[in-house]
């Protein structure tokens, strides 16, 4: 049975140069952190999960800016990192979204579900990010 992760994020983001040292970044951390914590825990064996973490949707405003899909590159390279994930390239990805014509203003859990048969991940990590406040 393949699995998702839906990460919904609504977080003020004023500015996200310098990310890597950033309180957001830091956020993104520790949200990815839990969800490895929560896989782990209902997690038989010790064999490497393939994963992929799709362009994270957002408002208009927040897309030209392509703050969804900083946020998803960030997950990513933190899923990289880890021992117990084999990252699905982004490329591979890319190329299967756009010909499902997936949408990353439109994200729908089936398309990514049937995207990550396709491509073979067992999970995925998909969300949305909004800007709340000033």
């Amino acid at each position: 049975m393949k699995k998702a992760f839906s990460a919904f994020l609504l977080l003020a983001l004023p500015v996200f140069s310098h990310a890597v040292e950033s309180p957001i970044s830091r956020k993104l951390q520790g949200m990815a952190e839990s969800l490895v914590q929560g896989y782990a825990s209902k997690k038989s064996g010790t064999e490497k999960e393939s994963l992929a973490v799709f362009s994270f949707s957002s408002s208009e405003k927040l897309t030209k800016t392509k703050v969804g899909f900083a946020v998803s590159e960030l997950l990513t390279h933190f899923f990289v990192q880890r021992p117990e994930f084999t990252v699905v390239e982004r490329n591979l990805l890319n190329k299967l979204e756009e010909e499902q014509k997936f949408q990353a203003t439109s994200a729908d859990t089936a398309t990514a579900v049937k995207i990550g048969k396709i491509i073979g991940a067992k999970l995925m990590v998909l969300g949305s990010v909004e800007k709340v406040g000033g």
